[in-house]
């Protein structure tokens, strides 16, 4: 379903325009894109379908779900609390919210920076069934922080994206505050900046008027119907991805945050990153991503993904230009079109030269399956004569090359690099994580599909059978947090030995990637493809695949 523009202000930039045409070409439901230059609008425009499914335009009253750029009000927030005197960002977490005791001594600059060691804690939910994702609550989300350090590992200094991290950042601020998070974030930032079309959703249901309806397409992009829907996601996401607004007000927003002072916080401070453990960069500061492009040049803002759900906020300083992309289609690049639209905007070259540009002919291209033994992490290599793209967590990433057998992914929220050792292996660094890869073929063959799976690793001394029914009529049921899920069988994807992943239809009709893994005696949960620690549960477990 494609509908003309609605409206376009400004059409000063020949090359802005081309690129407009191309996104409209590319778009399967709506957006609202903002480009500026100078501190001019030149190019604004809401284009398609609010809502797919009752045929809703998108107007300037639309308001997206924004997901984690949400990240950068509630670091704002942070800052213009120390700058006040109410906190201090060198003091632990646990200082201002007792209920993270366990999260040992992990500072607020750690924590706002994402590399304390907190897990995402909605990974261990779909996991351990601790929580069906209705509620937020923070002792849930303790315990899953307290799951995820059971064996003493630690991953300080290394970048691991938490939405709970700003979760715990939220009830911080009430904690400190002694106010609903929601009314600082209008004292603090809305009310000042004159925001009237900024809402958000506080996980009681609360309708949110003018609401876009995230989208989904299968492979052929057909309209997935059922799957067009305002999950549980983002009312379990106050501080981390809960805010939708206008395309005027997130305007307004991202001009306050190029010129470096806003709500009287020095933006300079937000943008201080650590150091991560080897030689591997941070680009990722306080709530702000600091992604480098080409020719030395630099992006500040943050992007954000859900289901059916892109967006992307970001500022060139030195060409003072920027670009505002909401939408409401899963298969936009948001990031991506962003620096696009920033080198269209600025006459620069500052987009990387990816080496999949240069696939002329897709039948040529052949990709390969490689896996991480240690962890089960699955990944697929694209190349032609050449290594072309890469494929992690489900979601594939172009690739440019550093020379040396080196290889980087272009614009990503952590570091990713891609080192070829020899014939055999590769490794994988997502943001200081080293992951050594090896063919997958090496590992025995993969039960054909999630049936199968079950029948040959069915033990009579385990509990599955309490855990799995089938039916005749409703298929395949698991079962996850006291709730049977009807799914469909699906066919498995190996990721090493006893790993394997598909993609199920939950009873509500929401898409779901799972992994699977069954022992004998114990199951292992993972975070992000990173193996974090065993239970004695002999049952079948299964994860929803983290996307970096």
């Amino acid at each position: 379903m494609t509908l003309r523009p609605i409206e376009i202000e400004n059409p000063s930039n020949p090359l802005v325009e081309n690129l407009a045409q191309k996104l409209e070409q590319q778009c399967s439901a709506g957006y609202a894109l903002a480009v500026i230059k100078d501190g001019v609008t030149i190019h604004k425009q809401h284009y398609g379908a609010a809502d797919v499914a009752h045929k809703v335009e998108v107007s300037a009253d639309t308001k997206f779900p924004i997901a984690s750029i949400s990240k950068i009000y509630t670091a704002i927030i942070l800052h213009h609390l120390a700058k006040e005197n109410m906190i201090e960002l060198d003091k632990p977490l646990n200082h201002y919210v007792p209920e993270t005791e366990g999260a040992g001594s992990a500072s607020l600059r750690a924590v706002l920076s994402m590399t304390s060691g907190l897990c995402d804690a909605f990974e261990v939910f779909m996991l351990s069934g601790a929580s069906n994702l209705t509620t937020h609550k923070i002792e849930e989300h303790f315990l899953a922080e307290q799951i995820f350090l059971a064996e003493g590992k630690s991953y300080k200094d290394h970048f691991i994206y938490s939405n709970s991290a700003y979760i715990f950042l939220a009830q911080l601020i009430e904690n400190v505050t002694g106010k609903p998070y929601e009314s600082v974030l209008k004292e603090v930032i809305f009310e000042p900046l004159g925001l009237k079309d900024t809402d958000y959703f506080d996980g009681r249901w609360r309708v949110v008027e003018n609401l876009a309806t995230p989208n989904v397409h299968d492979a052929d992009g057909e309209e997935a119907g059922p799957e067009n829907y305002i999950g549980r996601f983002f009312r379990n996401m106050a501080g981390a991805g809960h805010l939708a607004a206008t395309l005027d007000d997130m305007v307004v927003f991202a001009k306050a945050l190029s010129g470096f002072k806003l709500c009287g916080v020095n933006i300079n401070d937000m943008l201080k990153k650590p150091s991560l453990i080897g030689e591997t960069p941070s680009f990722y500061g306080h709530g702000l991503q600091s992604v480098p492009l080409n020719n030395r040049f630099t992006m500040i803002g943050h992007n954000g993904s859900y289901h059916g759900i892109k967006t992307a906020l970001f500022v060139e300083p030195k060409t003072k230009s920027i670009v505002v992309l909401l939408s409401n289609d899963n298969d936009i690049d948001a990031v991506k079109w962003a620096v696009d639209f920033l080198a269209a905007a600025s006459g620069e070259d500052l987009a990387f030269k990816v080496l999949a540009d240069g696939v002329k002919d897709a039948e040529n291209v052949q990709d390969e399956a490689w896996l991480c033994p240690e962890t089960g992490l699955g990944v697929t290599l694209y190349r032609d004569n050449h290594l072309r793209q890469v494929e992690i967590f489900g979601d594939k990433k172009d690739l440019i090359f550093l020379g040396e057998d080196k290889y980087m992914v272009p614009y990503a929220v952590a570091p990713i690099f891609l080192t070829r050792n020899d014939a055999e292996n590769y490794t994988l660094n997502i943001g200081g994580i080293a992951h050594k890869l090896q063919p997958a073929q090496s590992f025995a063959e993969a039960p054909k599909n999630f049936m199968e799976y079950v029948g040959r690793y069915k033990n009579p001394n385990s509990e599955i059978e309490n855990h799995i029914k089938s039916d005749f009529k409703g298929g395949l049921n698991i079962q996850f947090g006291g709730v049977f899920n009807a799914i469909e069988d699906a066919p498995l994807r190996p990721l090493a030995k006893d790993y394997f992943s598909c993609e199920i239809t939950e009873y509500n009709g929401a898409p779901l990637s799972i992994y699977v893994r069954f022992e004998r005696e114990q199951f292992s949960q993972m975070i992000s493809g990173y193996s974090i620690h065993a239970m004695r549960v002999p049952s079948l477990t299964f994860r929803r695949l983290k996307t970096v």
